[in-house]
């Protein structure tokens, strides 16, 4: 029996995971030269499928320490929760760009030592897509 490459035929098209290796990419320079755009740009290109190469659009996560990316939808968080904090970091796999606001459940902005409690939380729990982490510098 003959194999479909053998006859001409080629194996259907499929989407595939492709490996992309861990890094750590820092965007620096004086304000307005558009980082912060180009980081944008970057996260939607890599949540986006690209069936010419088959890959598969993968999550984005922005620690949204300013509160400018308000056009996207949030995960929620609760920084004060005691026990479980972070399941829905665990749980956000969609390739699409989400963020956590730099609030508290009660609206109340997030201190320097909560901002940081919930960078942790998104390095230990946040797996498999890109962690986008704002204005580092403010935790």
């Amino acid at each position: 029996m003959q194999d479909r490459d053998s006859i001409g035929q080629s194996p259907p098209a499929r989407l595939t995971i492709a490996p992309r290796e861990n890094n750590i990419t820092i965007a620096t320079g004086s304000q307005g030269v558009g980082k912060s755009r180009r980081t944008e740009e970057e996260a939607k290109i890599y949540c986006r499928h690209d069936h010419k190469i088959g890959r598969a659009g993968k999550p984005v996560l922005y620690l949204d320490t300013n509160n400018e990316y308000s056009q996207y939808r949030t995960i929620r968080y609760d920084v004060t929760a005691k026990n479980d904090n972070g399941i829905y970091i665990e749980q956000f796999r969609r390739p699409e760009i989400r963020r956590i606001e730099p609030f508290k459940p009660n609206r109340d902005p997030m201190d320097f030592d909560e901002k940081k409690k919930a960078f942790f939380d998104i390095c230990r729990r946040y797996k498999n897509g890109l962690a986008i982490f704002e204005d580092i510098n403010t935790y």
